[in-house]
């Protein structure tokens, strides 16, 4: 997606499916293998309708141009530096959630919300605690600089989501990884997207 984007826009596409990052990553079947499982005891919250649960994993490396201009995903340290207002204020660093330390002036716990439906955080970034967890990437160090390898190992996912209870995966001081849990289940997860600023 983040390619497509990339090239709708007239930018240089970010991931690539080989070494050299001359092969650009069309589809997740590029990277991914799919598994459909149904599950008959999970049901959608609002429509009461039978959910399709997706076992999808990375199989493949997936390679990113660090030159490029185009779409990816933050890596984990963007997210966090974002999800905690940018540190503009001192009062945003201390803030355990994006915005607040009212977990409720930000987040949804409940069920899914349209994005934008509680209080941004200092930089104006909504919903970077709960409604769905956001993948961010840790970066590889392989490669030799202009194209670095991305396994999934390497995706993660933070913020917490709309059905965990726990509190304290919400968090945007302490990061909780969810994305053992969060692969299989489409409606807890999701993502945004960064641009470098290449000179």
């Amino acid at each position: 997606w983040c390619n497509a984007l990339s090239v709708k826009k007239g930018l240089t596409p970010v991931y690539y499916k080989d070494a050299a990052c001359k092969e650009v990553v069309k589809s997740s079947f590029d990277v991914a293998s799919e598994n459909y499982v149904i599950d008959d005891n999970l049901y959608h919250n609002m429509t009461g309708d039978k959910q399709t649960v997706y076992d999808y994993k990375i199989t493949k490396n997936i390679y990113q141009k660090t030159s490029a201009n185009g779409y990816r995903l933050p890596t984990v340290t963007e997210w966090q530096y974002a999800a905690m207002g940018a540190k503009r204020t001192s009062e945003d660093r201390n803030f355990d959630f994006a915005g607040s330390n009212n977990l409720t002036e930000v987040a949804s716990t409940h069920m899914m919300k349209v994005p934008g439906s509680f209080k941004p955080n200092g930089i104006g970034c909504y919903d970077m605690s709960g409604n769905v967890s956001e993948y961010s990437i840790v970066p590889g160090l392989s490669g030799d600089g202009t194209c670095i390898t991305i396994t999934d190992s390497q995706l993660h996912t933070y913020g917490g989501h709309w059905f965990d209870g726990n509190k304290d995966t919400y968090s945007v001081k302490r990061l909780y990884d969810l994305k053992g849990i969060i692969h299989l289940y489409v409606n807890l997860f999701g993502f945004r997207l960064v641009q470098s600023i290449v000179e």
